[in-house]
Parts: C-alpha cells; sequence; structure tokens
C-alpha cells in the first residue's frame, strides 16, 4: 500500500509537505506542489477516507442503516442525507442489513464503539436491535418503522399513517376489485396491526379479499411467480419496493400474460415508472433531507432532536382532477424559441390527452416576439401571449385580459401573483399576467480551476490573496485577467470571461449587473437615473477594460458553449440556459461547474410571463391550460427536463436539487434580482427604453471603441429623445 513517506520520498520533499498538499493546507510553494501531485500520479495513490472515518469517527460523522441500496427509496433516502449533510462538511458512514437482524445486529457491534454524531437507521426492530439501540451513547432516528419504546433523546420520522389509511380505504371502495394481493419486505409498516386491521376491516366490509405476501430481497422473484400464477388471479397486485416492483413486471414478461390486474406501487417519488405500475408517491428524499438538516442544528446546539416528524406521502401524480375533457378544442400560444418552449412542446400531448385542447405554438425570435408585440394592440390571432418581463411594463395592460376576470386567483399558487415576479404580472394591483418562464442571471466558474492546489498557489503568490468565488467585481476583474493568456500565456483556459452583447437588449443584461454593483452599492433602484453621471463612466471605464479577458458573443448559449468547451474560465448566464451544462453533447465541464450569485451581488431578472390576449373567444380552455400547468407536477418535470419552473418550491425536490445542483444559487439569486424600477421619477420611464438606450451605448463603447465619457453621453441622449 502506498504511504505519505513512499510519496515524500518520491517527490524529493518532506513528509509534512506531502501531508499539507494532500489536506490542501495552503502552506506549500506552487513548485513543491507539482512535485507532490507528479509523484502522486506516478504512484497511483489513492486515499481511502471510508478506513479514515471507521478509525478515527468523530463528532461530525453519522451512521446511517438502511436495509439495501438495491431499493429506490432507501437509495434515495441515503442520498439525500449524505448530499444535504456533506455541504455542511459532515461525514456519513452506510451500512446495509439487508433487512436481516443478525447482520443488523453485527453492524451495531461496529458502531457503538465509535464516536459518532448519531445513527440513523430502518430497523429490523428485533429484540436484540432494539436492546442495543437503546444502549447507544448517542441519539437514534428510526426511520419509517417505529419501536414500541424510544428513548428521550431518540426520535421517529415516518409518513402520516392516518393518511395513507384514507387514500388506501378510497381506493379500495372505488375499485370492482374481488382478490387483491399486497406484496411487501418481512417488516414493512404496511405489517404493522394498526394498518393490517384497518384496512382489512374495509376490505370486508366491501367483499375484497386481501392475501398477504412478503419476501426479502432474494427471494423477491420467487415469491412474485406465486403471486402472477395465483389461482383464480388477483384483480390487483399492491407492492412496495422497485425490487418487488419489478419482480411482478419480470414474471409478467416471462409468462408472456397479456391480460394483467391493476398494478399499484408504494415507492419513492420518481422522474421514472416501474413498468405499468401506477406509483403512490412517499419522499423518501425530502424525509432524508428534512433529517440531515435537523440533524446539523442538533450538533450546532445539543438541543433535543425534534421527537416526531410525519410527512404528508404524496400520492399519485399527474391526476389533474379539476381537469375536465371536453370537446376537441385548440388555444394558440405565441412564444419565444428557447429552452422552455422545447420543454413544454414535449408535455403538451399529455394536456390534449387530458383536456381535448390542443395547444399551437407560435415560435419566434427574442427580436421578432418584441417587434410583433406592438402589431398587437388592435387585433390578435392568439389566445395565449408570452411576452418578456422587460415589454409588461408598458405592453401587459394594452395586450392582456385582467386575470381576476376570468379565473379565480385565489385559487392559483400563490407565489404566481405575490412573489418576487409581482411588478412584472400586476398593474395597478391588478394582475395580468402569471410568470411563465422566469429566469436570473447566474454566475459560472470552472471549479476546478479554482480548487487546483497548483493554481491556487500560482494566483496566491501573485496577488497576495487566496483565489475564491468572486463577489465583488473588482475581484472578478482580477480573476479574469489571472485566467487570459493574453496576460498569463500558462493559463489553462484562453479567456478569464465571456462577454454577451448580441443586441442592446442583450448588451444592456450583460452590462447593467456591473453598474448596479459597482462599488457595492446598496440601491439597484435610485441609481437607475439619471444616465449620465461619474459612477456610469467609472463603470463603462471598468467594463471596457474587462473586455481584454473576455470572448465576446451574440447570446447567452453562445457565451456558455464557450465555458463548457473550456475556452473561459467564468461566465454569467440566464438560468434558462445552464441545464446544458450537464449535456455531454454540449459540455466538457460536467462535474467540474460551481454556480454562485454573480459579482456584485445584483442580478437581473429574465425569462417572460404569460396573459390572456384581449381578443380571445376560448377563455375556458386558457383557464384549463393555467391549471395544468401551473400544477406541482407539471413544474417539477419542467425542471428534470433542463428548464426553468415558474413555481419556486420546486427547487427544494431533491431530484431537482442533485440533477441541477444550482438550484440553491437559482433561489437566492431570484431574491435578490430586479429589473427596471418603480422609483425612477420619471412617468415615461420603462425597461424596454432604459436598456435600449444603455446598450446600443455599451455596443458603441464595445465595438467602435468609444471613450466611456462618450458613451455615457449617447446613452443618456437616446433615452431623452426616445
Amino acid at each position: 500500500m502506498i504511504t505519505i513517506k513512499d510519496i515524500a520520498r518520491e517527490a524529493g520533499v518532506s513528509q509534512g509537505t506531502v501531508s499539507n498538499v494532500i489536506n490542501k493546507t495552503g502552506k506549500v510553494s506552487a513548485e513543491k506542489i507539482k512535485l507532490v501531485e507528479d509523484a502522486i500520479s506516478r504512484l497511483g495513490y489513492i486515499p481511502n477516507v471510508q478506513a479514515s472515518l471507521l478509525r478515527q469517527g468523530g463528532s461530525h460523522t453519522v451512521a446511517v442503516i438502511i436495509p439495501t441500496l438495491k431499493e429506490s427509496a432507501y437509495l434515495d433516502f441515503y442520498c439525500a442525507i449524505r448530499d444535504e449533510i456533506e455541504t455542511y462538511g459532515y461525514e456519513v458512514l452506510i451500512y446495509t442489513s439487508n433487512d436481516t437482524d443478525t447482520i443488523e445486529e453485527a453492524i451495531l457491534e461496529k458502531v457503538r464503539i465509535a464516536h459518532i454524531l448519531a445513527v440513523v437507521t430502518i430497523s429490523t426492530l428485533s429484540e436484540k436491535c432494539c436492546e442495543i439501540y437503546s444502549n447507544l451513547p448517542y441519539p437514534v432516528i428510526y426511520i419509517e418503522r417505529e419501536p414500541e419504546q424510544i428513548r428521550s433523546k431518540d426520535a421517529f420520522y415516518g409518513f402520516h399513517i392516518n393518511t395513507l389509511k384514507k387514500d388506501w380505504k378510497n381506493i379500495l371502495i372505488h375499485s370492482n376489485w374481488k382478490r387483491v394481493a399486497i406484496f411487501t419486505s418481512p417488516y414493512h409498516f404496511l405489517h404493522s396491526s394498526d394498518f393490517k386491521e384497518y384496512i382489512h376491516t374495509i376490505a370486508k366490509k366491501h367483499g375484497i379479499e386481501l392475501n398477504y405476501y412478503s419476501s426479502d430481497i432474494n427471494f423477491a422473484l420467487s415469491t412474485a411467480f406465486d403471486i402472477v400464477q395465483a389461482q383464480p388471479a388477483f384483480d390487483a397486485i399492491i407492492t412496495t419496493g422497485t425490487i418487488r416492483s419489478s419482480g411482478i413486471n419480470r414474471v409478467f414478461s416471462i409468462c408472456k400474460i397479456d391480460t394483467q390486474p391493476a398494478l399499484l406501487a408504494i415507492d419513492s417519488t420518481s422522474t421514472y415508472t416501474l413498468g405499468n405500475f401506477a406509483i403512490y408517491e412517499m419522499d423518501f428524499r425530502e424525509l432524508g433531507s428534512i433529517i440531515a438538516k435537523e440533524l446539523v442544528t442538533y450538533s450546532s446546539n445539543r438541543k433535543k432532536l425534534c421527537k416526531t416528524n410525519v410527512l404528508e406521502p404524496k400520492g399519485f401524480s399527474f391526476q389533474f382532477p379539476e381537469i375536465k375533457k371536453g370537446t376537441p378544442d385548440s388555444i394558440s400560444l405565441l412564444t419565444l424559441e428557447n429552452p422552455s418552449t422545447n420543454a413544454l412542446r414535449k408535455l403538451l400531448p399529455m394536456f390534449e390527452a387530458i383536456s381535448g385542447i390542443k395547444v399551437h405554438l407560435v415560435c419566434t425570435s427574442y427580436l421578432d416576439l418584441h417587434s410583433q408585440l406592438n402589431t398587437l394592440k388592435k387585433s390578435c390571432p392568439y389566445d395565449l401571449i408570452r411576452m418578456d418581463v422587460a415589454d409588461f411594463q408598458p405592453l401587459g395592460k394594452e395586450l392582456y385580459m385582467s386575470l381576476s376576470d376570468i379565473l379565480d386567483i385565489n385559487a392559483m399558487p400563490q407565489e404566481l401573483y405575490n412573489g418576487i415576479y409581482h411588478q412584472y404580472s400586476v398593474i395597478e394591483e391588478t394582475p395580468y399576467a402569471f410568470p411563465f418562464d422566469p429566469s436570473v442571471q447566474l454566475f459560472l466558474y470552472r471549479k476546478d480551476l479554482f480548487e487546483n492546489a497548483l493554481i491556487r498557489r500560482a494566483y496566491y503568490e501573485e496577488y497576495k490573496e487566496n483565489l475564491s468565488v468572486p463577489t465583488t467585481l473588482e475581484q472578478y476583474l482580477r480573476i479574469a485577467r489571472f485566467f487570459s493568456q493574453s496576460t498569463h500565456p500558462e493559463s489553462p483556459t484562453q479567456f478569464g470571461a465571456t462577454t454577451t452583447y448580441g443586441s442592446d437588449a442583450t448588451c444592456a443584461s450583460d452590462f447593467l449587473p456591473h453598474y448596479l454593483g459597482f462599488g457595492n452599492s446598496p440601491s439597484q433602484e435610485a441609481d437607475l437615473f439619471p444616465i449620465f453621471t461619474p459612477k456610469m463612466i467609472e463603470t463603462m471605464r471598468q467594463y471596457k477594460e474587462l473586455q481584454q479577458y473576455t470572448c465576446k458573443q451574440e447570446w447567452w448559449r453562445d457565451s456558455l458553449y464557450q465555458f463548457t468547451t473550456k475556452k473561459a474560465a467564468m461566465t454569467i448566464i440566464y438560468s434558462n440556459y445552464i441545464s446544458d451544462i450537464i449535456n455531454p453533447s454540449f459540455s466538457n465541464v460536467i462535474g467540474q461547474v460551481g454556480t454562485a450569485i454573480i459579482p456584485g451581488s445584483h442580478p437581473l431578472l429574465g425569462g417572460g410571463v404569460i396573459g390572456v390576449s384581449r381578443y380571445s373567444k376560448k377563455i375556458q380552455a386558457c383557464k384549463q391550460f393555467f391549471t395544468w400547468y401551473y400544477s406541482s407536477d407539471i413544474a417539477d418535470t419542467l425542471i428534470h427536463l433542463g428548464t426553468t419552473s415558474p413555481l419556486a418550491n420546486t427547487c427544494n425536490d431533491f431530484i431537482n436539487t442533485t440533477m441541477y445542483p444550482w438550484g440553491t444559487a437559482v433561489k437566492e439569486s431570484t431574491l435578490l434580482g430586479t429589473r427596471g424600477s418603480k422609483s425612477v421619477q420619471d412617468p415615461k420611464f420603462t425597461i424596454r427604453n432604459y436598456e435600449f438606450a444603455i446598450g446600443t451605448a455599451i455596443q458603441k463603447l464595445i465595438l467602435d471603441d468609444i471613450p466611456p465619457e462618450h458613451a455615457a453621453l449617447i446613452a443618456q441622449t437616446l433615452y431623452d429623445y426616445r
């Protein structure tokens, strides 16, 4: 086994130097870091983190005991705890018991001598295991299965059993089933006497015969054969867990049985379905995330854990009981061709299938959409119109019906009309539009470069400060210079950052965060007007200096491409384009990207809003579309498809935060974001006119190389004579 001593000998340095490099203390010169890294590469040294944790333990380590990682519910649960708690600097030890008490007992013998923070367990609850748990010196959090007795320092987290009873009672009494098979693990909570007795009573009252089957993981397929081949055949099969559901599907496939009973599964919330199974969803990911946060809080203040925390099951998804299918109809939607529209296009066949309403998408470019809006005031062939947030202020009231006149606003999610987008959907306290595809500017950086010990040391040696994610525009300029080969030929990237400048509106969007964040100004609104000021001139001067270190692109996706192909170390783009960083056909930096609030902390909001055209005759169909589009299931699916959601709480979904880890940065940036101002003392002020003046001047600053003083004067003149 390769040791630190071997590495030191190979590199020609001391063991202390090797230790400092491995632990990234930052106390080693760039030259010695390179010697050690080269030696580690030649020797193939891989640190054994898990073994280190087992030896050392520590109050920042949590032991998690679950039946298996082969079941999606338990895998989701573990991943949620791990991903959440590791963001706070904690570690997780994972053990699997195979739902076997003797294996669990052996695990507990190891765990009880370790110095750890807590144990989180989905236990077999055998007598011996419960005895060991009751003698552990640290808290135990029981999941899903609750012991008869629990210590004052322990806790139970699970799902609301009364909701489960109510939901499955409704399923049984509204079915035409006579024989039902219930297939679970031997220790599943559905086997609890309380639940079984309740469901059995309901079933008996309605003439339904319930047959319970159970097996461990290894015998799931064998038991599945018994269930599928039982005579008389079952009218419905209810399973728990991925393995048992997959086993049932497998048997139907092997036996070539075309006629299948109703198949229902109680399982973790999932992006994907289990063949022909309808899934009753229970969010194990949220459960894991909540427990992780609770443990961090407990570790910080040593207060007792929350004794009991039960979540409501999500139930069956994509039901839409409010939508009633009527005679075939159609509506048209004028919108922008962008990632959000591409995602919506994939989902519209579902809306047509459940409502009978076909949505015709009329897609256009950004500039064409803006130019069309002014022509729609006197007549409009569209039922729904999506416009940019910058256009809403002057045009919303002229193009849209009042939403209060056509639907019950209070029945819609409150964040649609009372959230951060309030000023882009409400005029004179009347809502005319909802957020449709909201976005916000985000800062992206090459995490692999920012965390590289050799690069960090080189940056420190030059600037006498640590390389970190820039929070000010001065830091951003300095780092952009450092990562540009024009000033540092050894830089791993050709450019430090990107500039997006294709149109006046795009150019203004790229520049204005610099102006708003210049000098760490606390005010976003009061500084917008007048334009020709010393602050504007100085910001333009700094922005022009930045151009030496940026690659210049016409559109946000073009700038992102320069970043994902490793030509730039940093970029600022709108969040609705960010999913391309994990698209293998587009990105070479998958797993190497960090996200944060943009330097200066003044991101612009973007995206569009949607409303009903004043000339539409299909009000009911538009209402049906809103009901569908603003459901939590569709909002989640839009995120899964890589675009943005109009419902902010979808950022908290575990799948979304693991697939798209920039969700937290989006949420924080949105709270800081703005676009335009209501405080400018000019009754003719509009976002569009203001950005036209600024953007045109910035294009001249960059392309025509004019002095900042001239550019600022041009912007003021264009605004005054708009």
